[in-house]
């Protein structure tokens, strides 16, 4: 009878909003598990500054067994839910609390490890933030985790072997980044203990093992060059020796120590870049998947590090093999096109005499076959890096690449591939902006961007050589699906990128992005706030402009105050304010856009408030008449509150205090001013 009191008096001990806020990381929703997570922080703080020392030590308490129970669960969605309300809780309150440290670092123990990868990396995540904000108290725990990493990396249980040694490998990685001082001197331990990581059989060990190698590379640099050298030899030996044992596991292992030593040790592999060489391009008809793939993903990395040397050994032979690769091999297009296309960043012309075949084959690998659309994002990639290597050089082939990049609709790989053909190759900069206004409106409005009529915009139009095609992969897509509030987000961050010397966007923008401002999903809603916001403050004076587009700005900004001041999701709110750039201040400074700014000076969220006190603060110069009363009324409501309050003053230090001294500075000032 004495367990459910118990629990009953935890339950009663924390507050509803936080119970709602661990409710919600229950979920398998990831978009409700952020949320819930920042809300957590946010109460979190409220109770350490309303409760009293004693009593938020309780609720610490209390609210860390809830975590326990989460943590514990057999239900990976819960378990998820408990490392991130555990991270929420890191960062503010580990600090100097020796028991909270050990506190925390015993729940993040029963996870590291587990049989839940994704709960492993979390938690792991989870113990190097608790040891970069834990200060000084934490040295202990660092040197604990350390030794008990290097014991699980030689465990020899075959059941608990993959489990304990990724863990291990996860927390070597975190520490070395987040605790590098106390992580230097283990590094040459490290160094030797890695390898059993290195061969294991499990890739996620391996992939693993070589980050925390990575890391402590890193951490190495800060050594004496001596000291480095004798390391960096016995690392170079270690992984020759295992490339030599003809087994696939230790192949791929040395392989990625290969490249950590390529990109981490300065010149030390200069006079054996040959031999590297040599034994990467022998890897490149392995029979295994996974070498051949990081074989070719070697290839850029080897002619980075010396480009003469491979230039005159290796580049013949490297773009043929990647060639042949994209013609055989489906499974490595993807590889084989990224890798083409940073040997080209690299070689620059001596690529010249393979782009019109590399084209082809990119035209071919974006092609819709039937009813099914075989897509390569590498491909998209691979003419970004072209146009930024060749520029003009490579203007014919993107010419006719132009209609397959766009025919499988818009993606984030495709808007970056046509705006660096835009930015790289001038006499296709037009050609690419009505392309991706075409594809903004068959997301936004499900049909082509409307062409003007009459003047140069529609010489333009006339000259157009590549049309978006109508039946593209956003005409089926459903409004209300998450592949369709993506691209939408996609194509009003693109459009608020877009320059508009080529083409009028205000018609475009009042149909078809400020009815965005009211889209259920919130990503959407801010990405068109700030989109708004992005096209409004290209005018260069907002003082001299027509009677359209005052009406247009006086209407988005109508309508972005809306979304500043009511907006459920304060990240929203906050980012709408943010945007208000000095250039509206002339329609900002109106009655109506006033009495909203005033409205958000009684936001939940302090940085909201602080946000709208320094924008009204600043209208003071256009409408100080209609301005500074309602300031002093509000500084004195403000004091008056402050006066009577029987609550700690820890409570309003953080809070009431600054945006009473914001409002002071800025009536003092402007009654300065004004006597001057």
């Amino acid at each position: 009878m004495t367990t459910p009191i118990v629990h009953a008096a935890v339950q009663n001990s924390i507050p509803e909003a936080v119970s709602q806020c661990l409710l919600d990381l229950k979920s398998k929703n990831e978009k409700v598990q952020e949320s819930a997570v920042e809300k957590l922080r946010s109460y979190v703080d409220a109770e350490g500054r309303d409760r009293t020392n004693e009593s938020y030590g309780g609720f610490l308490g209390d609210l860390t067994k809830r975590i326990f129970d989460m943590i514990g669960s057999s239900d990976p969605s819960e378990r998820v839910g408990g490392i991130m309300a555990l991270d929420a809780l890191i960062s503010g309150e580990a600090e100097e609390n020796s028991m909270l440290v050990s506190r925390f670092a015993n729940l993040l123990r029963l996870i590291l490890p587990c049989n839940d990868v994704p709960s492993m990396v979390m938690a792991s995540k989870a113990l190097g933030k608790l040891a970069r904000h834990g200060g000084t108290i934490v040295a202990d725990m660092i040197e604990f985790e350390i030794k008990r990493a290097f014991e699980g990396l030689n465990v020899s249980d075959a059941r608990a072997t993959e489990a304990k040694r990724l863990a291990s490998v996860l927390v070597l990685k975190e520490l070395a980044e987040n605790a590098p001082t106390q992580f230097n001197s283990y590094v040459p331990e490290l160094v030797e203990r890695i390898w059993v990581g290195l061969r294991d059989s499990r890739v996620s060990v391996r992939t693993g093992a070589v980050d925390a190698l990575r890391a402590s590379l890193v951490v190495m640099s800060t050594r004496r060059s001596d000291t480095r050298q004798n390391i960096y030899m016995r690392m170079y030996n270690e992984a020759v020796k295992s490339f030599r044992q003809n087994n696939p596991d230790a192949t791929h292992g040395s392989l990625l120590v290969f490249k950590e030593m390529l990109l981490h040790t300065g010149e030390f592999l200069t006079t054996r870049f040959r031999e590297v060489c040599s034994n990467v391009m022998s890897c490149r008809d392995h029979k295994d998947v996974l070498i051949r793939r990081t074989t070719i993903n070697l290839i850029p990395v080897l002619a980075q590090y010396n480009a003469d040397m491979f230039m005159s050994d290796h580049i013949v032979v490297a773009t043929s093999y990647l060639l042949q690769t994209l013609k055989k091999s489906v499974a490595d297009k993807g590889p084989a096109f990224l890798a083409l296309g940073e040997l080209a960043m690299i070689a620059r012309d001596s690529v010249i005499p393979i782009v019109e075949d590399l084209f082809r084959l990119v035209r071919e690998s974006l092609a819709v076959k039937g009813k099914k659309v075989v897509v390569v994002p590498e491909a998209y990639r691979c003419v970004k890096l072209l146009a930024m290597a060749l520029g003009a050089q490579c203007q014919p082939q993107l010419t006719v690449t132009l209609p397959s990049l766009v025919s499988n609709g818009i993606s984030r790989d495709v808007v970056d591939a046509l705006t660096e053909i835009g930015r790289s190759v001038p006499a296709l900069r037009e050609e690419v902006q009505w392309i991706l206004l075409d594809l903004i409106s068959y997301v936004l409005r499900r049909r082509p961007y409307d062409r003007p009529s009459g003047g140069s915009s529609s010489s333009i139009a006339r000259r157009r050589k590549v049309e978006v095609p109508q039946t593209l992969g956003t005409m089926t897509v459903p409004n209300d699906s998450p592949d369709m509030r993506d691209m939408t987000v996609l194509a009003l961050e693109t459009f608020s990128k877009m320059p508009t010397e080529s083409a009028p966007t205000g018609q475009f923008m009042r149909a078809s992005v400020l009815p965005r401002l009211e889209d259920n999903d919130g990503s959407v809603r801010k990405a068109a706030a700030l989109c708004c916001s992005s096209l409004l403050m290209r005018e260069k004076d907002t003082d001299n402009i027509t009677a359209q587009e005052a009406s247009l700005t006086s209407e988005a900004l109508e309508r972005l105050l809306i979304v500043g001041v009511s907006d459920p999701e304060p990240t929203i709110r906050l980012a709408v304010l943010n945007t208000m750039d000095s250039r509206f201040d002339s329609f900002l400074a109106q009655a109506d856009c006033i009495r909203s700014l005033f409205i958000a000076l009684n936001d939940e969220a302090f940085q909201i408030r602080e946000a709208a006190i320094c924008l009204i603060g600043r209208l003071t110069q256009r409408n100080p008449a209609y301005v500074v009363p309602s300031m002093r009324k509000m500084l004195i409501q403000l004091l008056t509150e402050l006066g009577m309050s029987i609550c700690s003053l820890r409570h309003f230090l953080p809070t009431r205090i600054p945006v009473c001294a914001i409002l002071l500075i800025f009536i003092v000032w402007n009654e300065y001013r004004i006597r001057l």
